[in-house]
């Protein structure tokens, strides 16, 4: 894929628009990768494209501006026919609004990375306090480690609410945070904290 637009909103990649490589062939479908699993997700297939035969395979027909993506769909006389605008809602987003409404009706929930955690030289022991509410329909959780140079992945998946990260740099600081994932295909995200190893 080349030639096509690109942005990153929060921990989310999203490109669109292109052609695939040597401009054989038009690209208009939205996909976005989650920078934390990585795993791509399409989000439009762009199928109003197989009616615009006259799309130029390396023309831009798409750009992002901060969380929203313009789309200009020409005639084909190359005249402006429709602008269309996709604005993005983040998971995060909708999950803060849904707290935030939890909280109005006095059902907070909160994940947290408990304090007492033991660090090692090359090992960080850390344990989790599951919500108060609704923790019986947790399926599994997701504790992610990050680098001072940006560098994120997943180190542990299961239902234990406790886990030792072995293989770290001595005197190193490391960023943590753990997701929770229900059973209805909604998540939960912890406050990040960060952890140093000792020397």
């Amino acid at each position: 894929r080349e030639d096509h637009a690109a942005t990153i909103i929060s921990k989310y990649l999203m490109i669109t628009g292109g052609a695939t490589q040597g401009g054989t062939k038009r690209l208009c479908d939205v996909q976005v990768l989650d920078l934390y699993s990585p795993q791509w997700e399409c989000l439009d297939e762009g199928a109003y494209a197989t009616n615009l035969s006259w799309l130029r395979p390396r023309a831009m027909y798409n750009c992002f501006y901060g969380n929203k993506l313009f789309t200009l769909k020409p005639s084909m006389h190359e005249k402006m026919w429709e602008l269309q605008c996709m604005e993005f809602a983040l998971p995060e987003d909708i999950e803060r609004l849904r707290h935030s409404k939890k909280r109005d009706l006095g059902l907070s929930e909160k994940l947290e990375l408990r304090d007492e955690a033991v660090c090692g030289v090359s090992s960080i022991e850390l344990s989790w306090r599951p919500p108060a509410k609704n923790a019986e329909r947790i399926e599994r959780y997701k504790l992610m480690i990050a680098t001072s140079t940006g560098v994120v992945k997943d180190v542990y998946q299961g239902k234990e609410t406790r886990f030792k990260i072995t293989g770290l740099k001595p005197n190193t600081e490391y960023i943590l945070c753990v997701k929770a994932l229900y059973d209805d295909g909604s998540f939960l995200w912890s406050e990040s904290r960060p952890y140093m190893t000792r020397a």
